[in-house]
């Protein structure tokens, strides 16, 4: 009864956080959103002396429950948030929740209230009694995007309510990025990955993903393969 009550309740919910997730405005795209997998090109991440590819979701799922997603501006933490929602809805191990927490900061709820409110949102028809069941069985992935949008008043209560989360329900798995900052050297729970610049493949494969023209794109292509790349990349 259990199983079949989660389903029901998920069901509106997963198509709209797929929605959500899944198309995307950028610079090049602003008028109107683009189907992130049509254009997307995973970066690297690296874990200790370890590059991981990220391609394949289980390869970033072997490294344990508890991962924080570190990088610095522009190396494109959220797409990524995204993109891994996409690929557990993919495998289906778990259910993904993606959260953007610079939400999270302009209220004044609870974290747990947040998580909730946010599923319902999109149509994830919880009662609290079920919602705590589902919890209790760690059917999720949680994403939670944006560490560092958290207003600095705010993050110590919400590490606080972040750890008592993680302990409690901790059958789920919990994915946090973030910019690098001091206080990471408290959370020993969770093992730090960190996002790689582009390889020159990578931003190849990107470029020609792009819709964009066609000459244009030949020309940044060889623009890459003719040196740029390892200039800017040194």
């Amino acid at each position: 009864k259990f199983e079949i009550n989660t389903k029901l309740a998920l069901q509106n919910y997963l198509r709209e956080a797929t929605k959500q997730c899944s198309t995307i405005k950028t610079i090049l795209y602003k008028d109107k959103s683009e189907k992130l997998m049509n254009f997307y090109v995973p970066s690297n991440l690296k874990f200790g002396e370890q590059i991981i590819n990220c391609e394949n979701i289980d390869n970033i799922k072997d490294i344990g429950l508890n991962l924080l997603v570190i990088g610095t501006g522009g190396l494109g933490k959220s797409m990524l948030m995204r993109y891994l929602f996409l690929k557990e809805l993919e495998s289906r191990d778990r259910i993904p929740v993606y959260i953007e927490l610079r939400n999270f900061s302009s209220t004044n709820q609870s974290l747990l209230t947040h998580i909730h409110e946010k599923i319902e949102e999109l149509g994830g028809k919880f009662e609290d009694k079920l919602f705590e069941h589902a919890l209790n069985n760690g059917i999720f992935m949680f994403l939670f995007d944006g560490l560092d949008e958290i207003d600095f008043n705010r993050l110590p209560n919400f590490e606080q309510e972040f750890r008592k989360l993680c302990n409690k329900y901790s059958k789920n798995r919990f994915v946090v990025s973030t910019r690098n900052f001091q206080d990471f050297i408290s959370w020993h729970e969770f093992k730090n990955i960190y996002i790689q610049p582009f390889e020159l493949e990578q931003s190849v494969d990107l470029i020609k993903n792009l819709k964009y023209d066609q000459e244009i794109k030949k020309i940044f292509i060889d623009g890459l393969i003719n040196g740029v790349y390892e200039s800017h990349s040194s």
